[in-house]
C-alpha cells in the first residue's frame, strides 16, 4: 500500500506542476509534463490491479477516475488547456488526495 500511496503522491504532484505550467500559458512544458503524469496513473491503476488481485481492498473508484480523465482528454482534445488545468486540478487531484488520505 505504501508504493501506492507514493504514487498518488508523485501523481498530485506532477497535476501541481503541469496546472502551473498550462495556467501560465507554457504549453508545451505543460504537456511534457502531462506525459509523466500520464504514465504515473497507469502505474497508479498498475497498481490497485496488482493489490486487489493479492486480496487487498483498495478504497479507489477508477470508474470514477476514468470518467474524469474522459473529460480531461475531452478538454485536450478541444486544446482547452485551461479546461483540463482546472479539471485535472480541481477534479483530479481533490479525489487522488481523499484516496491518499484514505489509504492505511
Amino acid at each position: 500500500m505504501e508504493k501506492l500511496k507514493e504514487i498518488i503522491k508523485n501523481v498530485i504532484d506532477g497535476i501541481e506542476v503541469t496546472t502551473n505550467l498550462f495556467y501560465q500559458q507554457k504549453n508545451q512544458e505543460g504537456f511534457t509534463e502531462l506525459e509523466g503524469i500520464i504514465y504515473l496513473l497507469n502505474n497508479m491503476t498498475n497498481r490497485v490491479s496488482e493489490l486487489e488481485l493479492e486480496g487487498n481492498h483498495v478504497n479507489i473508484d477508477i470508474v470514477k477516475v476514468n470518467q474524469i480523465l474522459t473529460d480531461a482528454m475531452n478538454a485536450l482534445e478541444n486544446l482547452d488547456t485551461i479546461l483540463l488545468s482546472d479539471i485535472l486540478n480541481y477534479e483530479l487531484k481533490e479525489v487522488l488526495i481523499e484516496y491518499q488520505d484514505s489509504i492505511l
